[in-house]
């Protein structure tokens, strides 16, 4: 309203909370203004809710949402669970339950075994003032105990030294041998210890993950980096225990070309034979890669042959 000297006359205008706030009782309460109807003083009075909007906001209250929010764990989704605060070796009595008395368990304490000798030789040579290096011998003397007790189960009649070479882990872990004080014996063949054979599949799985980037990316509109990931892709098949120079000779007369073509423009994108040809390749190296009976991982044939009767 305006005042008796011309200017206007400042009035407080009612809060009106949210729409979601308000239930249609809430809306009618709020637009009635009249002095029997509401404590708002006179002159103050607000415009009532026309009927279309009432009829709005009922509906809106009964109607389902545009679009449900889908709670994450009420699909197939599994989270990641999280063990970084767990131990790597479990302790107490339960060490020594839960294996089955087969090639795989003997092999998997064999494994554990390994990793804390490598440790024990390390701590021996530094000067510390923990209680470490006794953690580690106790571990390894729980570690061998289990040893004892899943040998017998697996061959009950045996030796503990028999059962580690006639399954073929004595020759794939010197170090347990060498803890132990067993004797050592002669194998035929190349000899691939626990360090090198894990060595081996990181190298494997290096070559098959870049692989699988890049035939992946083959479909992106912007190729700006591919050249950068074939080089990465070329040095991975470049250990010489992979055996793929087949693979790198296909690279080398394509590398140039590619590399032009990804530096012609801000979003470059390889062309149609381009794509083909790195789709090739690509799937060429992921099969190779993960063939255990192939050339590629020759290197692990002794594995191969271990493990296959854990099966």
């Amino acid at each position: 309203s305006i005042d008796g000297g011309g200017g206007f006359e400042e009035q407080e205008l009612p809060t009106i909370p949210p729409l979601w706030q308000l239930g249609v009782a809430n809306l009618k309460i709020m637009g009635d203004h009249t002095e029997g109807g509401n404590s708002t003083p006179p002159g103050r009075r607000g415009r009532r809710p026309s009927k279309l909007h009432l009829v709005m906001v009922n509906n809106l209250s009964a109607t389902p949402p545009l679009r449900p929010v889908q709670n994450l764990f009420d699909t197939d989704y599994t989270p990641v669970i999280v063990r970084l605060d767990e131990a790597v070796f479990a302790t107490g009595q339960e060490d020594l339950m839960g294996l089955q008395g087969d090639v795989a368990s003997i092999a998997t304490i064999c494994a554990q075994m390994s990793f804390l000798i490598d440790k024990e030789a390390l701590l021996d040579d530094e000067t510390r003032q923990d209680n470490l290096s006794d953690l580690v011998r106790e571990h390894l003397n729980k570690l061998y105990e289990q040893l004892h007790v899943e040998c017998h189960n697996y061959m009950p009649d045996a030796h503990i030294q028999e059962v580690l070479y006639t399954t073929g882990l004595g020759f794939l872990f010197p170090s347990v041998i060498d803890r132990v004080q067993l004797e050592r014996r002669a194998c035929q063949g190349k000899v691939v210890t626990f360090q090198e054979y894990l060595s081996h599949m990181a190298q494997l799985n290096q070559a098959f993950s870049m692989s699988q980037q890049l035939r992946d990316d083959c479909n992106s509109n912007n190729h700006k980096y591919i050249a950068h990931q074939i080089a990465l892709l070329y040095q991975c098949l470049s250990y010489q225990n992979l055996r793929t120079q087949q693979f790198k000779k296909r690279i080398e007369p394509e590398f140039e070309d590619l590399k032009r073509t990804t530096e012609q423009a801000a979003q470059p994108q390889l062309t149609p034979k381009q794509r083909e040809w790195l789709r090739s390749l690509t799937t060429d190296v992921m099969e190779v890669v993960t063939d255990f009976n192939g050339p590629v991982t020759a290197f692990l044939h002794s594995w191969v042959d271990v493990l296959a009767h854990t099966g």
